[in-house]
């Protein structure tokens, strides 16, 4: 799949205008002018600028050579190609919807063996990989990186884990 330059260049601009405004809410450092917010927003002038350069390029493109907004390659024909595709962005949605309720265990290991058996993997080594990939997140992200996961309903037994 290509897209025209002005398409990605839309995106992002909404990125860079998101990130300003977020980084506008940030409080400043104890009496100065600037504070939290000041690298987030000049990254955030920056996308903006550089999604204008891109949007101008998309256009000027599309005016010269008449390249469409958006155009799919043979891949795209195959419905399961399609789905494959989908499944990254509908298991973010999934974690970021469930991952509090039932914690980082149990909405990691269905991710995780849901993509193993779409791939047509042998359910056992799916639920073997989607174990010791879950043990093996929780280890580098929760013990070393000390990033907080949600644990769900292993909430009354962390100190267990």
């Amino acid at each position: 799949m290509k897209f025209n330059d002005s398409v990605i260049g839309l995106i992002v601009m909404l990125f860079g205008v998101a990130m300003f405004l977020r980084a506008s809410t940030f409080p400043n450092a104890g009496g100065l002018d600037y504070g939290a917010s000041l690298f987030p927003s000049i990254i955030g002038i920056g996308f903006v600028i550089s999604g204008l350069v891109m949007v101008w390029n998309g256009v000027r493109a599309r005016l010269v050579s008449g390249q469409r907004w958006v155009q799919f390659g043979e891949w795209a024909r195959s419905p399961r190609n399609i789905v494959s595709m989908l499944l990254v962005p509908v298991a973010i949605v999934f974690y970021m919807a469930f991952a509090a309720n039932l914690g980082f265990f149990i909405t990691s290991l269905l991710i995780l063996g849901a993509f193993m058996l779409w791939l047509r993997v042998h359910w056992v080594s799916a639920l073997l990989i989607a174990v010791v990939a879950t043990l093996f997140i929780d280890v580098v992200f929760a013990k070393f990186l000390l990033v907080p996961l949600p644990y769900g309903f292993f909430q009354p037994i962390t100190w267990l884990l």
